[in-house]
């Protein structure tokens, strides 16, 4: 079973280089910060409007650690579009196992003339790349 520590940027892009124009906004506002402390029980996190979730499963991690969530500005240039918001995640250095479970959601509307759903991915921005 695969186990990822939990200190990483994720956006969700489009494969295309070719667009035209990025994607406009989405349409509810980004918030800034959401954070809980989850235990050996497992738990969930997810923004009001339920466009970013973290579900750790029970028994992934041994003690109590207080999880965050934050919307932020793009870092780097990802070389395509950017087609929803770029969230961080933390804490920094905590091994989940079994793994944790992130959804992102996305606007179909917003996305630029051309680029299929199926060209989306989720990327991770680590050591200053995507």
């Amino acid at each position: 079973m695969y186990a990822r520590s939990l200190s990483i940027i994720f956006c969700m892009t489009s494969l295309s280089m070719a667009c035209d124009e990025p994607a406009d906004p989405p349409a509810s506002e980004p918030f800034e910060r959401l954070v809980a402390e989850i235990g050996q029980e497992g738990g969930a996190l997810e923004d009001p409007d339920g466009r970013v979730r973290l579900e750790i499963p029970s028994g992934s991690i041994t003690e109590t650690i207080e999880v965050s969530i934050e919307s932020v500005q793009p870092p780097g240039d990802a070389g395509s579009v950017v087609a929803g918001t770029v969230y961080e995640f933390k804490p920094e250095g905590v091994t989940f196992d079994p793994p944790l479970r992130v959804e992102i959601a996305y606007d179909e509307s917003a996305l630029p003339a051309g680029v299929d759903e199926s060209e989306l991915a989720i990327h991770v921005w680590e050591g200053g790349k995507w």
